[in-house]
């Protein structure tokens, strides 16, 4: 195998140390041309694939590993509209990213024969993959990149970090990375959480005018309208009280 191009989707909302760890790992194999991290369009407890690409230019330190936007949520179809999306005249060698130790490895190998499949009978709608393109396996044997705890580095629990306000495991889920890179991200990450004063207050004005329309106000006059101003205003103040600690679901408080 020679000049192989890794394909490597996912959600990556948002991209991890392992995440691009894994990428390396390819990008350092000598059959290895490229690596083409896939992402999707869902949004993530409102971590966007725009923030995710802008986290990987920081991340990368490889030439030959890309991100590319995908229209497709679904990881496994994600890579095969990419092969599908080639020109008829496309030649290469196409592999899927994959632990031999995650559960992932698993797609692996039902890429390999479905690829041939799609090759000479194409899928439902008639589309065929280019002829010239072959599936190979290519997988790496290392480990998953873990927590001091045992527990695999992963998106969800970066994103349980941002919302818990807990810097250390974000820390952590960026091994090897220098700190300035690290607390870059943690500042975008914290910014562009849904899960944020802002997002609350949003949800907190669009729930209080949703149930004045249910008890049969059907609008809000503009008396009402100032005094709902002024517990915004009053929550609002409250919460940059708070931002010592990081905003933070309290309802006690």
């Amino acid at each position: 195998m020679k000049n192989v191009t890794v394909l490597f989707p996912g959600g990556f909302k948002p991209i991890t140390g392992a995440h691009m760890a894994l990428a390396q790992r390819y990008a350092q194999n000598s059959s290895v041309n490229k690596v083409i991290m896939l992402i999707g369009p869902k949004e993530r407890d409102g971590i966007t694939r725009d923030t995710s690409i802008k986290m990987f230019n920081l991340l990368n330190r490889n030439n030959n590993i890309q991100i590319q936007s995908t229209d497709f949520n679904s990881p496994i179809m994600a890579a095969y509209e990419y092969l599908f999306s080639l020109p008829e005249d496309a030649q290469g060698q196409f592999a899927l990213a994959a632990s031999e130790k995650d559960e992932d490895y698993v797609r692996v190998k039902t890429f390999l024969p479905n690829v041939d499949k799609y090759k000479l009978t194409g899928d439902r709608k008639g589309r065929k993959i280019p002829a010239g393109i072959d599936a190979v396996e290519l997988t790496v044997s290392a480990d998953p990149l873990k927590y001091d705890d045992g527990n695999a580095i992963s998106a969800s629990t970066v994103r349980a970090a941002i919302v818990n306000n807990d810097y250390e495991t974000f820390a952590a889920s960026y091994p090897g990375y220098d700190e300035s890179i690290i607390k870059n991200l943690w500042q975008m990450l914290s910014s562009a959480s849904s899960l944020t004063k802002e997002w609350f207050l949003r949800e907190f004005e669009n729930d209080a005018n949703e149930i004045a329309e249910q008890m049969g106000v059907g609008y809000m006059t503009p008396k009402g309208a100032v005094a709902h101003g002024k517990k915004i205003k009053k929550l609002r103040k409250f919460l940059d009280k708070k931002n010592d600690r990081g905003f933070t679901y309290d309802f006690d408080e």
